[in-house]
């Protein structure tokens, strides 16, 4: 059995490929799943979420009022300005100052190292995530090949008993998604056709 796998920054995907479905144990996020999944299900459409990074707006007050302090405390020292108070407040204005802003601006930095984004698919009936990392593109390749052969095995087939328009919806439904191409629409149309109007005949 293949087992495909993601790691990063503390989150981890484990996928085990079987013949019919494949079986999803994720921590995402700080959210666990483990499911089993039928390579029919695999939604065509997939979307971008952050991962809680963590509140920053006390990282941007420090890196704001800190650097207002340094260079208040600067503009002072350089004569710029005249000096309120001694020059060693100000000298301690600026040390703290600058101290508070790197600080500030340091967790900034920590707080999007941190983050990343991770891949949602959903559908009417559930969702499950893939990280967004660089083993992204072949897993996905993987799933999307399981469920397209899935779906033309289980729906790319002539049927007139169901009538012309119930088989022209679904044999367009495929070639909409890319599961089937034009050509092969074509073809089963024009089976699908032929076949309705022998059975017209008959009646």
């Amino acid at each position: 059995m293949e087992t495909l796998k993601q790691n990063s920054r503390g989150n981890s995907v484990e996928i085990e490929l079987g013949e019919t479905s494949f079986r999803l144990r994720s921590v995402i996020d700080k959210q666990m799943a483990d499911r089993r999944i039928n390579y029919g299900q695999v939604p065509f459409d997939f979307h971008d979420e952050a991962m809680v990074k963590g509140p920053a707006w006390l990282s941007w007050i420090g890196l704001i009022l800190g650097g207002a302090w340094a260079l208040i405390a600067a503009l002072e020292l350089s004569g710029v300005t005249p000096i309120e108070d001694t020059v060693g407040d100000r000298i301690a204005m600026l040390t703290v100052g600058t101290l508070i802003a790197v600080a500030g601006g340091a967790r900034l930095v920590w707080l999007r190292r941190r983050g990343g984004k991770f891949k949602v698919f959903a559908n009417d009936h559930f969702q499950f995530a893939l990280l967004d990392d660089d083993d992204f593109p072949a897993i996905h390749k993987a799933l999307s090949e399981r469920r397209d052969a899935e779906l033309r095995r289980d729906l790319f087939k002539v049927e007139p008993e169901l009538g012309e328009e119930e088989n022209r919806s679904r044999l367009s439904w495929l070639v909409d998604r890319g599961v089937i191409t034009r050509e092969e629409y074509e073809t089963a149309m024009a089976e699908v056709e032929a076949a309705c109007a022998d059975r017209q005949v008959g009646f």
